[in-house]
């Protein structure tokens, strides 16, 4: 899948795009789907991760790679050890994506899709009251949000 996405993304042909928006989607069910069946080790897993952090940055599949990054972070309880993994992984980059002040163009709004999916990430974790994830969590979102807020000013 990782090759057939790096192919897509050269926009060789008309159809690349399409390809490359059809394969972000398959890796997204298959992690998504399949988390319990495949161990959190697998050295397969956070290429792919990353490669789907790389399309937040590219025009035509922004918005798709952050709609399959949303459905990996947002997984429903009870979680496997490889969703946890994936949310380990996915946390801090996407923390970083909303923040990143470099990048001052979101023509597909990605960034906001992010900042939804990382505040409904605490809400998943805040009705344990037992399990200090939430607090954790809100801790570095707030102020993220708060920052992408100030930086973006009336756009975000």
């Amino acid at each position: 899948m990782l090759a057939i996405l790096q192919v897509a993304q050269r926009r060789e042909h008309e159809s690349s795009l399409t390809c490359a928006k059809n394969t972000l989607l398959t890796i997204s069910v298959f992690l998504t789907t399949a988390s319990t069946a495949i161990s959190a080790d697998e050295p397969l897993i956070f290429p792919a991760l990353e490669a789907t952090i790389d399309c937040l940055q590219d025009l035509g599949l922004a918005k798709v790679a952050a709609g399959c990054l949303r459905s990996l972070l947002l997984t429903s309880p009870p979680k496997s050890e490889t969703d946890e993994a994936i949310a380990r992984y996915l946390f801090p980059r996407l923390i970083i994506f909303i923040t990143d002040d470099t990048q001052t163009l979101d023509p597909e709004n990605a960034r906001t899709v992010v900042a939804q999916a990382l505040t409904a990430f605490v809400a998943l974790y805040a009705d344990d009251d037992a399990d200090d994830r939430a607090a954790a969590a809100m801790s570095l979102v707030l102020p993220a949000l708060l920052l992408r807020a100030q930086v973006g000013g009336k756009e975000t």
